[in-house]
């Protein structure tokens, strides 16, 4: 029984692929000034009730508190293995009950007729297992802040 032991350790634990975190670029450049494109993102973070904890119009900065969601969250037809991966999530103790997330946007112009906008996220998930449960930090696959993007895009007034 106790040369079954190890044997036991390494499948559980020792078997998982390696993580490797997704590489995303959440950058879109519009073809409006700044003005429009600032805008049109204060609409998408109203319309979205993301709790706006700071907001610099000058600077070009939003961020938001946490926005809480239960596991899986529905952001769309968005659940939680859509938005993010956890180093852990391969472990067979992972156990996420709920979600949290803040977002913060960095608006530039580049031009008069040219503004590049950035979305970063965090994202955490509370794992509930007996084996380190607690808050864990997540990697975003881009799909939160593809789909912001993607908002402000429409939300910007096409040009006669």
């Amino acid at each position: 029984m106790k040369t079954l032991l190890p044997f036991f350790c390494i499948t559980l634990f020792g078997c998982a692929p390696a993580y490797v975190q997704p590489q995303i670029n959440p950058e879109g450049i519009y073809e409006a000034d700044y003005n429009a494109v600032w805008s049109a993102l204060v609409e998408t973070f109203s319309k979205n009730n993301y709790p706006i904890k700071a907001i610099e119009k000058e600077s070009g900065i939003i961020t938001t508190d946490y926005i809480a969601f239960p596991t899986p969250p529905v952001w769309g037809t968005g659940t939680f293995d859509n938005m993010a991966v956890s180093p852990e999530r391969y472990n067979a103790m992972w156990m996420p009950r709920s979600g949290r997330c803040t977002i913060s946007a960095y608006a530039s112009a580049v031009d008069p007729n040219q503004t590049k906008l950035r979305i970063n996220t965090h994202i955490e998930a509370f794992d509930s297992s007996k084996f380190g449960g607690g808050w864990k930090i997540c990697y975003s696959n881009g799909y939160l802040e593809y789909n912001i993007l993607d908002d402000i895009r429409k939300r910007i007034p096409k040009k006669q």
